[in-house]
């Protein structure tokens, strides 16, 4: 979803996909309604794939449960309790989505920002990626005063480049290699 560039939209749920004439998705955003949800193409959404794979995932399930409904109406004589298959195969798939989230929890960029918070102190940059064509840092901070230490959040280079700049040049510096 566009807006001007200190505005961030983050994704609550992928409705639909389509294949044709390239892939993209239905997208819900969070904090707006389902009628104001936009197609996307993939490429949009690299900072959500635990939200992609949940989708797909969902889409599986649907897609296991009408095979079980089809074979079940089709074999009147089956022993199978149609129920207690759709119940296993939804533990199952359960189990294997939570699986999957939790390796990719890490990648899920619930903060970003374009400004620091005035009690978040840099410690150092753990990585630097591109989003929406602009680099951002993720950042572990310091301890507050207070006794909280605020929580990992990518913050635009820029930012940290005015404020904090020893920190950047810091983690420049380490991805260099000398030969």
């Amino acid at each position: 979803m566009e807006g001007d560039d200190k505005d961030f939209y983050y994704v609550e749920k992928i409705l639909k996909k389509q294949n044709y004439p390239s892939v993209r998705y239905l997208v819900k955003w969070e904090g707006y309604d389902y009628s104001q949800s936009t197609w996307e193409p993939a490429e949009n959404l690299i900072n959500v794939p635990e939200l992609i794979l949940e989708f797909e995932q969902r889409e599986r399930e649907r897609e296991i449960n009408r095979s079980l409904q089809n074979s079940s109406k089709n074999d009147n004589d089956s022993s199978l309790n149609n129920d207690d298959n759709e119940e296993n195969v939804n533990k199952q798939n359960k189990s294997w989505r939570q699986e999957k989230l939790k390796k990719n929890a890490p990648m899920r960029d619930d903060c970003v920002k374009r400004c620091l918070d005035v009690d978040q102190i840099p410690e150092t940059i753990v990585t630097a990626k591109m989003i929406e064509g602009e680099i951002y840092c993720l950042t572990k901070f310091k301890e507050r005063s207070d006794g909280i230490i605020p929580k990992d959040c990518y913050i635009l280079s820029e930012e940290l480049s005015n404020k904090f700049p020893d920190i950047l040049i810091d983690f420049y510096e380490s991805k260099i290699k000398f030969t």
